[in-house]
């Protein structure tokens, strides 16, 4: 099976940046066991634009994806937990609506991957196909940054249905 790790688009210039999150937000909470003191639903501001895409994947600070990625991933995973987030763009008073997955975090880089000095990126993600697990969609584990990682059979299912502002780049199976 092949594996994608699927992020925001770089070349979205204007995708949503999240601002002024930190009092809000605990992303030490962005996990199983811990995601139940996070509030149900909660309003983000964005960077002012009056170009603002609201692209289908946000990678950072944290994961969020919109309804059309939520659909295709509730097909394929059923037990994910969400947090509802809205994006607000104060200047064109623009909002969206967004997931924030409680992905299962899985520690399945092989040592044979690539990344930074301080392990915050990913130049060559290879996955240790003993440690993958039986899921269409996770966290990767062992990196300080946040990754999702999606199998083909999931990131074909979101292609179809049209999303934009998605990157997909392939990981090696080792």
């Amino acid at each position: 099976m092949r594996y994608f790790i699927m992020e925001c688009d770089e070349k979205c210039i204007d995708a949503p940046d999240i601002i002024n999150w930190y009092d809000k937000l605990d992303v030490r909470q962005i996990k199983r066991g811990e995601s139940y003191k996070l509030p149900r639903r909660m309003i983000l501001e964005i960077q002012k634009n009056e170009n603002t895409v609201f692209t289908d994947v946000v990678s950072k600070p944290f994961l969020l994806y919109s309804d059309k990625v939520k659909e295709a991933v509730d097909i394929y995973e059923t037990k994910i937990p969400y947090k509802q987030i809205v994006l607000l763009d104060g200047k064109s008073l623009l909002t969206a609506l967004y997931y924030l997955p409680i992905l299962e975090t899985v520690d399945c880089l092989s040592d044979k991957s690539e990344l930074n000095r301080d392990g915050s990126v990913i130049r060559r993600a290879v996955l240790d196909k003993a440690k993958l697990p039986n899921r269409s969609i996770f966290k990767l584990g062992g990196v300080k940054s946040t990754y999702m990682v999606v199998r083909l059979d999931l990131a074909e299912s979101i292609l179809r249905r049209g999303v934009r502002g998605i990157r997909l780049k392939e990981t090696e199976i080792a």
